[in-house]
């Protein structure tokens, strides 16, 4: 059997080498799921060594992988009826989140293992804002200088076949616990060569921080394979303003005037249509499918005149977040001054410049038609420029 199969280690190594993009671990077991029908024939689901009675070929390539995979992975061989494994991180303030997380997992609940980890701050964001808290937030979270997390509690070491990454933007910029969690270095070995999808749930705006969130995925050596996006369908200022009230007074529910702040009830339940993808992918391993399948679902829906704003949002908050931070760190009596002058100029804008905007959006839209349809397509997908 040895002189046979030395040709054949090598090439079995190769296959492993070139099954998906994970680690040895997730390779092999894709490579595991070429070879079920022959671990049922065998019935081999525990043993180490393989009867010589049982087919040749058969035998000599499940051998051959039990000698490829010792000598690549430090982990006990994992058995192939075990269930998918995913890993959902998350930080939420209000809970809405956790609500949409539970509502595109839960149909999956019976066919994969899903371990969640929260991310926690050190020191707590409080819900509702404290108003000058709430500013004061900005330059940190836009500069990407956020307060510290707690240790995490999985080992990074752990195999995933999968981890979804749930946040909200602030300012336009992935919160500060997303921010922390992307930069820190263990963290970076958990996501290190796993697929991974990105869960949104926010106002309306959150190109940007997509942006920046590839960016950290990318520098970790994940892979992006699929966004979903859950926003508050109201008009911008409605949303603004429903939003604020949840923010400052923890006042969710709809009043005379105004509905209910955040994402519609009824698309947060909708959102377990996408669990199928998710489970396809995780079955088949084809994860370049998978994102075109989730849009195939509207799982990000976007509109042009929402670039335009972004677009004027990050010149402003660059701008702001430096020349506040300059005065002082976060609380610094020194730049409270600063605060209270972008404080001001930023509800002012919103208020009395909206209207400005939406004429000038209309013409831009007008002229600019076809750069603003590519912009369309590349934010709705899952690439870095």
């Amino acid at each position: 059997m040895v002189n046979h199969t030395n040709g054949i280690f090598v090439v079995l190594k190769e296959n492993i080498k070139s099954f998906g993009h994970g680690t040895v671990v997730n390779k092999c077991r894709g490579l595991q799921q070429y070879l079920a029908k022959a671990q049922a024939l065998l019935s081999l689901h525990h043993h180490t060594s393989v009867p010589a009675s049982y087919n040749k070929k058969i035998s000599l390539l499940y051998s051959c992988f039990l000698y490829v995979y010792r000598n690549n992975c430090s982990t006990p061989i994992p058995c192939m009826t075990e269930r998918p494994k995913i890993l959902v991180v998350y930080y939420t303030q209000t809970g809405q989140l956790k609500r949409i997380i539970d509502n595109v997992v839960g149909p999956l609940q019976d066919k994969v293992t899903i371990v969640y980890e929260e991310i926690k701050p050190v020191q707590p964001f409080t819900f509702p804002w404290d108003k000058q808290v709430f500013f004061d937030t900005m330059p940190e979270t836009v500069l990407g200088r956020p307060r510290a997390i707690e240790p995490l509690k999985v080992d990074p070491d752990e195999h995933f076949d999968l981890v979804i990454l749930a946040y909200q933007p602030w300012f336009l910029s992935p919160s500060q616990p997303t921010a922390a969690f992307l930069q820190n270095e263990t963290a970076k070995r958990l996501l290190k060569d796993k697929p991974v999808v990105t869960l949104m749930g926010c106002r309306n705006m959150w190109l940007n921080a997509q942006e920046k969130v590839k960016g950290y995925l990318q520098q970790a050596g994940a892979r992006l394979v699929g966004n979903i996006v859950l926003v508050d369908t109201s008009p911008n200022l409605i949303a603004l303003l429903t939003v604020l009230r949840w923010q400052f007074k923890g006042q969710k529910e709809a009043t005379k005037w105004l509905p209910a702040a955040g994402v519609q009830e009824k698309d947060i339940i909708a959102s377990s249509r996408f669990a199928a993808p998710l489970q396809k992918a995780l079955d088949s391993r084809q994860w370049d499918a998978l994102h075109p399948e989730l849009m195939e679902l509207k799982a990000v829906e976007l509109k042009p005149n929402l670039i335009l704003l972004e677009q004027r949002g990050i010149s402003a908050f660059g701008f702001w977040s430096k020349f506040i931070s300059a005065k002082g760190g976060p609380g610094a009596p020194e730049r409270k001054g600063r605060l209270t002058m972008y404080r001001l100029l930023l509800l002012a804008g919103i208020f009395v410049l909206t209207p400005i905007d939406k004429v000038s959006s209309i013409i831009k839209l007008t002229f600019r038609k076809t750069k603003l349809q590519e912009d369309v397509e590349y934010f709705k997908g899952i690439h870095l420029r």
